[in-house]
Parts: C-alpha cells; structure tokens; sequence
C-alpha cells in the first residue's frame, strides 16, 4: 500500500506506521536478542507460503505478523515469497488475517472459528467458502475459475493461515478438544435436549472446557470410540512415565480375535495361524538352532508368535524429540498387493495395512526426560524387556478356549543410533576412526565382528572372504550388558545379533545416497551442456519427466548442486533425507546413463550395471516371502556382492584420481556387506535365510511419524500419557475401517 492510502477501514496507513507495527508486534512475542534480527524483516523478504482461503461478503482488517511469524517458521525461503504477500497487501479485495506465531494445531483451528464467527455475526446472512492455495490473487481474478468471477458473486478474501507446504492445512484436522467441545455445545443448542441425548452429543457439550483433554477421552471411552486399552504408569529411575504393557496388547489382540491377523491369516482362520507359526518355526530353527526358545520344554509353538522391537525418535512440540517404542508381529500380510503381488502359499512380512493396525506402541518418552538422565530411558526398557519375557514364560490363557497363547521376541531393529543406546554399544558406526592417525587403537565400527579394529579393514567390500569374517561374535560389543539380553531369549553363541541391521536405512538412507550423488557427479562431464547451470537444468527436466512417464511422485521441484553434494570434500553424502528419493533416484539413473554417450573408460556403463543390479536385488526381495530361497538367497546375494565389487573399484579410481569424496566408504557399507555374506553362507548351507525385509523400517517410521504428529497437538507438559490417549484413538478407526473390530 503506498504512502498516503487508506486501508479498507478508511484509516490512514503509511509505510512507517506498518513497519512501527511490526516492530511492536515483535516485542510482545521475541526475546530482545532477536529484535535486531526482527527489525531487518521487512516486505521484500517474506517467503512464500500455501493459503487456506476464506472468500465472503466480508472485510477484514490485514494483519502484521506475517514478517516476524514466516521469518521464524518453516515458509522462510521459499521461492515467490515476495510477489505472495505483496499482492495480498496490496489488492483491495485480498487481506490477511493468520494466528499468532507458532500456533499449534488447536489454536490454528481456535482463531479460525473466532474469526468466522465474527464475521458471521457482523455480515450475515453471508455466502462463504474455504479452500486451499499457492496464491490467493490468482485464486481471486483467475478469468475461468476465480472467485471474483464465480457466481455467488464474492467481495472479498481472507487469508487465514499459511503453511510451509500443501499437507500442512491437511494436517489442522485434528481440531482441539476445546473447539470440539464447544461445536457440540453449539450443535446440541440447535437439537434440543431429546435428539442430543439419544445421539450421543450431550455427552460431548457436558465437557468441562478448562479440562477439555480429560473430559474428551472418557467421553470416547465411554461411547466405544478408542481401543480399550488401559494405560498405567511404571516407575524409570524415579520419573513416573505412562506405558501400554506388552502383556496388555497381548491380551488385547487374543481377547479381540486377532491372532490369525497377526499370523498373516483370516481374522478368523485360527487353523492357518496355527500352521504359519509352526511353519515360521521350522523355518527359523533351520537358520538359528542356537535360539533359545527351541531349547525350551512346554512350548507349544504352533501357539508362539514372533514379535519384534522397534524404537525411534520423532520430533514432537518445538522440535524436541519424542522416543517411541513400539512392538510388531514378524508376519503379516506381505506389501501392498495392488502393486506388489505377494507369493501364494508363503509366509510373508509385515508390511501390508495401516501401520496403526499392525504396530503397537508401548511408550512415547519426550526427549526432555531422558536427555539428561539416560538412565530414564534404560530403565523403560527394562520394563518392556521383563514384561515381553513373561509373555514367553506366562502366556495369556484364552478362557474361550482354554488354549495359552506366547510371544518371543525375534530382536529389536531400528537405525544404527537407536541400537547403539539401547544396546550400550561401545563399537558402533560413531567408533569409526575420525583421522589417518588415532592416539589410540581404533575401537572398531561394527558391534558384530572386529572390523575397523587394527588387522581387521572394513573397507575390504570387493571379497566373499573378507579378513574380519572370522571375528564375528569374538568379542561382545558392550560393557553394560542390556536388559533385553538379560530378560529375553536369544542366541548364547552370538548375543549381539539379537539387535537387527535395517537394509532401509543401510541402502535408502545411507550408502544409496551416496551412490546416486557420485554417479551424478562423474556424469557432468559428459552431458551435453555447455555450463554448470545448464547441466543442472538438464537433469532437473529430464528427472521431471522421467517422474511423470512412470507415475512417480518426484519430491524435489530441482536437482541441485547442493542436493547432490556438489564441491563438498568432506563427501558426496547426498543431501536428502526421503528414502523413497532415493529408490526414484535408482529407477531413474537406469534411463539416464542409457542416454549418455561417449564415456571412453566404461565407468558409466559400470555404473549402470550396478545400479540396475540394486534395483533388481530389491523388486526380487519384496516378491519373496518371509523366507528366501536357496535361489533367491544366491541371486540377491550375487546383486549384493557385485554392487560393492563395483562401489568398492569406482572409490579406488577416484582416489587416485584425487577425488576422494567421490564413492566414500562409511560404516554402512561394511553392514551390508554383512548381510550380503550372510544371505549367501545360509543359502549354500541350509538352503534358506530369512528375508532382510523381515527387519526393514518403512512401516515403522510411518508409526513414529504418526504418534510424533500427534503429540504435537497435545500439551507439552502431560506428551506422554495425551499421545498414548490419541494414539488408541487413531488406532481405533483404524482397526475398524480395516474391519478389525466387528
């Protein structure tokens, strides 16, 4: 608005008095050590942002927290920012009236309906409508599908809030019990006391608002609306944390008729359960006969389900972290078998299914807890541990039937930083040496062989006989042994390996990236472009359309010098963190290379070859059952074993050549190096080996990602015991959409 206007309320407005504006708004919501960051945030910086958009007979006065509140939030930085925000100040029929900084989910939903309500008293009757978009300008004059030229004849637009990306006003969903409430209260006025009662509303107007929370989840209880679960508190070096014992969803899942499911059967194909797990069984002795659940007398396996640990961090309220821990059958009902057609007559892995109907969360600790105290967290575990060991040796007793039903516990998987806390790994992939030379003796990388140790190189990926191969199990890989070895069963000869490598993180999220970025940089040089820039923007249009022939989401708008690790000597890493990224990055390569001519050494044709060996490994794994066969047990090891072959030759010729953060060899590889190995020993020997696919983590991260979700729309100071609450919320309509609780 320039010098001089008048705003839509007729007042006078000038530059100065805007930017004065924000100066105050600024004070009453910073610290005054960010106020001389806050000064410098003026119009021609504010980022872009997607607009939820209320379009009505309506004026509104525009708001000033837009420089401070996007400055300090995840729409800083994003492309067309200034052109956004200066069109909504500056058209009269466009304003802006967003919540205050760092509002949650329920304080988003809360001013929205303070605002509309005003509105609606002061402008009624008013037609209205909300929706969603990238620029509220072009959403108002567009000539075809504009609101200014609709015919309900709108006047104005409102922007009401702005978030980092499309999902974000998605995700305002989850309203606050508070709003809630008090839209019941509203709705049972109009009813009337008679139809409110008998539909259930007058249980939800009777709220106490200043106890929204509480009142909110025993009104769900009581109209059957969150899993019945009972939630309690065990005492962790003398912090009280709330928890869903293992024993409690144990007996849920018999109680409720869902032991075929986790079998992989028929809700209530009790005959198949029976089979599966006695087939599981025999399978599984064949590949560890030093378990020591087979030792065990009294054990009806047929009756024995195999579960699985997982435990990571999300990011609740602020960015703090948020430890989950959940449990898991090792079957199910395979992938996605719209894309992926499963194996006929096999047992399969746990993949298929809303993550909330097939993962059980026992715990979700706020980082602040532990962080200072680990030994909170430790003692957690050990709970779990005891309680999953007496649902081994105790059982539950199905009094229908009079059968006892037990759990053993397979191992505990997660990334490599999970398994170092909860496992008290002194050797690990942060053991790695830093520098040619250590004060020291080197501890070691891994926690199952000596590798990384003095005599024994990790870097060896290019034989099948490798020198640290022989000193798997010699040495245990903690000081501390942890409660999960204490309390559960597992293999004597070779405890460490009860803790499981997840091929997710190893590949997508670890050495993949590596590998895509390397290739990608030892390309440029044969792309038919004339300068660095230009050779980006070939990539960019030839990834993007690559995307759209295969139907594939492409994540990124740009592939990036930075994204690929460009002029970094520290190492092309790869700078992203989505695992699917990097699988799109695999398939695309495979058509890339193909149209590259004119390398005379062949690395590219190399590198083709090993990326097509990967993507090849991978669609064969997720064919295949729980078990692989002795076929499929040589040909993913073959994949395997040739794709660090040629890793391992493309990082000696970029040393020499003085490109030594091309192709770089990390703890990762050494990992999958060993299950690699390991696939090809148990297939040679015993003609099966069981699925890494068994231990991945996709499925799991969705759960984290989940639970973390909604701890972040609960109060910071009671996180633990509000998202458990939720979560049997969630997980409730979850189970019921699948059909699960009928």
């Amino acid at each position: 608005m320039a010098e001089g206007e008048r705003d839509s309320f007729d007042k006078p407005c000038t530059k100065v008095a805007q930017n004065e504006a924000k100066i105050r708004s600024a004070k009453r919501h910073f610290k005054k050590k960010d106020m001389e960051e806050v000064k410098e945030v003026l119009l021609d910086k504010l980022p872009n942002a997607w607009l939820p958009t209320l379009a009505g007979h309506v004026l509104s006065q525009s708001m000033v927290w837009k420089d401070i509140y996007l400055q300090h939030d995840d729409l800083a930085g994003l492309p067309r920012s200034q052109d956004v925000f200066r069109k909504i100040e500056q058209d009269p029929c466009l304003s802006l009236d967003i919540p205050k900084p760092r509002a949650t989910a329920g304080g988003v939903l809360q001013h929205s309906i303070n605002l509309f309500e005003k509105l609606l008293e002061a402008n009624k009757p008013m037609s209205f409508k909300f929706g969603i978009t990238h620029d509220p300008a072009i959403k108002w004059h567009n000539s075809t599908f504009g609101y200014k030229v609709s015919r309900e004849r709108f006047q104005h637009l409102i922007a009401i809030y702005a978030a980092s990306n499309p999902h974000g006003p998605a995700f305002l969903e989850a309203a606050s019990c508070v709003s809630q409430i008090l839209t019941a209260q509203a709705v049972a006025a109009d009813m009337g006391e008679g139809r409110s009662a008998s539909c259930g509303v007058d249980k939800w107007a009777s709220c106490n608002l200043r106890h929204s929370e509480r009142d909110a989840q025993r009104t769900m209880k009581k109209q059957g609306t969150k899993l019945d679960v009972p939630i309690t508190s065990i005492s962790c070096d003398g912090v009280n944390l709330p928890w869903i014992a293992p024993q409690t969803w144990l007996r849920f899942v018999i109680k409720k008729g869902l032991w075929p499911v986790m079998a992989g059967c028929d809700r209530f194909d009790h005959d198949g359960a029976r089979r599966n797990w006695s087939d599981f069984w025999t399978e599984y002795k064949k590949v560890n006969p030093g378990f020591e659940l087979f030792s065990m007398p009294n054990v009806d396996l047929s009756r024995t389900a195999a579960w699985l640990v997982h435990g990571d961090e999300g990011r609740t309220l602020k960015k703090n972290g948020i430890m989950i821990t959940s449990l898991q059958s090792a079957l199910g009902r395979g992938y996605d078998e719209k894309r992926v057609a499963g194996p006929p007559g096999k047992l399969r892995v746990n993949f298929a299914g809303h993550s909330f109907t097939t993962r059980y969360i026992v715990s979700a600790t706020p980082k602040t807890v532990y962080e200072s105290t680990p030994e909170v967290f430790h003692s957690s575990i050990e709970h779990v541990a005891k309680s999953l060991s007496k649902c081994l040796h105790e059982g539950f007793v199905d009094v229908a039937t009079g059968e006892t039903f037990r759990v053993a516990v397979l191992g505990v998987k997660g990334d490599a930083p999970y398994l170092a806390k909860v496992a008290h790994f002194y050797r690990s992939y942060n053991t790695t040496a830093k520098r040619g030379e250590e004060r020291g003796p080197p501890k070691g990388i891994c926690p199952y062989c000596l590798a990384g140790t003095n005599g024994f190189p990790a870097e060896e990926l290019s034989t099948l006989e490798p020198r640290w191969l022989r000193t798997i199990g010699v040495k245990l890989p903690w000081v501390r042994c942890p409660s999960l070895i204490q309390n559960l069963v597992h293999d004597r000869g070779d405890p460490a390996a009860f803790f499981k490598t997840d091929l997710w993180h190893v590949v997508h999220l670890g050495f993949g990236r590596s590998w895509v970025a390397s290739v990608i940089q030892l390309l440029l040089s044969y792309l038919p472009c004339a300068n660095l820039d230009e050779k980006w923007d070939y990539l960019t249009t030839h990834y993007l359309r690559w995307c759209t022939a295969n139907k594939r989401q492409a994540h990124v708008a740009k592939i990036t010098g930075y994204l690929m690790s460009y002029g970094d000597s520290s190492g092309a890493m790869g700078n992203w963190h989505k695992g699917a990224l990097t699988s799109n990055f695999m398939h695309w390569l495979i058509d890339l290379l193909g149209d590259v001519r004119g390398e005379p050494g062949g690395l590219l044709v190399q590198c083709r070859s090993a990326t097509y060996r990967m993507n090849t490994m991978f669609s064969l794994l997720y064919r295949a059952g729980a078990f692989l066969s002795e076929q499929e047990c040589s040909f993913v090891s073959e994949q395997g074993l040739q794709f660090l072959k040629t890793y391992s030759m493309l990082a000696g010729r970029m040393f020499g050549a003085s490109k030594q953060w091309m192709f770089p060899l990390y703890p990762k590889l050494h990992m999958f190096h060993h299950q690699m190995l390991e696939i090809r020993f148990l297939g040679n020997s015993v003609k099966t080996a069981v699925s890494p696919m068994m231990f991945a983590c996709q499925m799991d991260e969705d759960t984290v990602g989940r639970s973390s979700r909604l701890s972040r729309r609960v109060n910071i100071r009671r996180v633990s015991l509000r998202t458990l609450d939720r979560y049997l919320v969630s997980a409730y309509a979850a189970h019921a959409k699948a059909g699960l609780l009928v």
